[in-house]
């Protein structure tokens, strides 16, 4: 006798596997060959062989050494939105408008504290359906840029679908 819950699967075919492809986004403050730069390489060099369409969109310039041309070497598009603190409007009407080009449907928010509220909103603005933010920075010790940062966290929750802090003490700040 069969389970109800199960099935016999000795004559029975498994039906096809849904595609996991999903237009996937990761967004890093800096272009520069760091630790967090590194292991999103790794991810989004991963999930392209798997056939999940990547890119990454770097908020700064790039340094010496650069990340961005290895994520280009292995057919992940890079962009540039050059975040500037003198003129943050021409910035996230720049980010809205790659953002809408791009039509990311998941998107990583990454290394980017502070930053990560007005990213995630404009994310879902542009119809992301999934956006999870990457806490990875120490937060400022002390003053209003501690105050900042903790804020905009908190302002990115609505829109995001999770957040995953690399450190327990970047969850207590939380």
């Amino acid at each position: 006798m069969v389970h109800p819950h199960k099935q016999n699967h000795n004559n029975a075919q498994r039906p096809p596997r849904p595609t996991l492809a999903r237009r996937t986004l990761h967004v890093l403050r800096n272009d520069v060959v760091g630790g967090l730069e590194c292991s999103t390489l790794e991810l989004a060099r991963y999930l392209h062989t798997h056939g999940i369409p990547q890119s990454v969109v770097f908020l700064s310039n790039p340094a010496t050494p650069s990340i961005s041309d290895r994520f280009r070497s292995h057919g992940i598009s890079v962009r540039r939105v050059e975040y500037n603190r003198a003129s943050p409007l021409i910035f996230l009407r720049s980010l809205l408008r790659t953002l809408r080009e791009m039509r990311p449907e998941v998107v990583f928010v990454q290394g980017a504290l502070g930053l990560h509220a007005p990213v995630a909103m404009l994310a879902r603005l542009a119809g992301a359906s999934r956006v999870w933010t990457f806490v990875v920075m120490r937060p400022a010790t002390h003053g209003v840029s501690r105050a900042v940062q903790y804020a905009m966290t908190h302002l990115a929750r609505p829109f995001s679908d999770g957040e995953i802090c690399v450190a327990q003490y970047l969850a207590d700040f939380l």
